[in-house]
């Protein structure tokens, strides 16, 4: 499944769901620093924004499929907060345009 998110590291589009797949076992730790792969292996094809970004990031090899649905044209936009996917409203225009499933606050869709 094709996934976005929020961003790396905010509850709703994050912290959340991920912890919620490895309570549930849907999700095998492959590194336990780094859930990000983890969630590489479930999910293929992800905008994770700031998946890259070195504090998730630490051991600097987190798959590029982390970043393979983000629109950023460069490097200071692509797959950032800065990424036209980042962010609630930006997770669900992933959804709308390539995704197949989007985590981000419940109050997303009528902001």
């Amino acid at each position: 499944a094709r996934s976005c998110h929020s961003s790396v590291g905010s509850s709703s589009g994050w912290n959340q769901p991920i912890s919620q797949l490895l309570r549930d076992r849907r999700l095998n730790i492959i590194d336990c620093n780094n859930h990000v792969k983890s969630a590489a292996l479930l999910f293929g094809s992800m905008c994770a924004p700031d998946a890259l970004n070195r504090q998730f990031n630490p051991t600097g090899d987190n798959p590029s499929t982390v970043c393979d649905l983000c629109q950023g044209t460069n490097g200071n936009t692509f797959c950032t907060n800065q990424d036209p996917y980042a962010g609630n409203i930006g997770a669900l225009m992933c959804l709308f345009n390539q995704g197949d499933i989007a985590f981000v606050r419940h109050t997303a869709i009528i902001e």
